[in-house]
């Protein structure tokens, strides 16, 4: 309803801002489908790959200690 899509065994390949969006490419590697998709907001939830991630998207260093679970991080206050 709110467009949200998951995906399994679909690495993030590259991550690109563009303006005040990300492009987000995958892989699918069941399939080797590829595509891309633009979102205004990005969470990481790839638990010990998270830095991979970041890396991908230019965020050197994130403040943040990986263990098994899920952990959301803000920069700002959550106006839901």
């Amino acid at each position: 309803e709110l467009g949200v899509v998951a995906r399994n065994y679909t690495p993030v390949t590259a991550i690109a801002a563009q303006g005040e969006s990300w492009n987000v490419s995958w892989r699918d590697s069941l399939s080797n489908q590829e595509g891309s998709f633009f979102s205004r907001y990005l969470v990481n939830t790839a638990g010990p790959w998270a830095p991979r991630i970041n890396a991908l998207a230019g965020v050197s260093e994130i403040k943040a200690y990986y263990s098994r679970g899920t952990h959301l991080l803000f920069d700002r206050k959550w106006d839901h």
